[in-house]
């Protein structure tokens, strides 16, 4: 079954939209402080969460956090992962639209 990763729980937000596109997996919580100047926690929950992840059938849902929403396409960088889809709200539409993001030419313009 595919998954959708959430980069940052909002728990006021309703993602049950997101679920005919998969299993619904938590990247990031409010169980960290953006406060601190080194979050290991953090960085340690987007490494074992995104470990499982299958850029042929899972998708990323940004929310919330965009600190965590970077983290998150820099660890698909760093496990190799150069395209992947991402789910974009819709309000118009009131759905999901699928966004395949490819990052091949931002690494190839850097020294990663």
């Amino acid at each position: 079954m595919s998954k959708v990763y959430i980069t940052h729980d909002q728990p006021q937000f309703d993602y049950n939209p997101a679920r005919e596109y998969g299993e619904l997996v938590t990247v990031t919580s409010n169980r960290y402080s953006y406060k601190k100047r080194s979050n290991e926690v953090l960085i340690q929950e987007v490494i074992e969460v995104l470990d499982d992840f299958d850029p042929e059938n899972d998708f990323i849902l940004p929310s919330g956090s965009a600190i965590s929403t970077g983290l998150v396409f820099a660890r698909m960088a760093a496990n190799g992962v150069n395209t992947f889809k991402v789910l974009m709200w819709r309000s118009d539409r009131g759905a999901y639209e699928i966004m395949e993001i490819d990052i091949t030419g931002i690494l190839e313009d850097s020294d990663v």
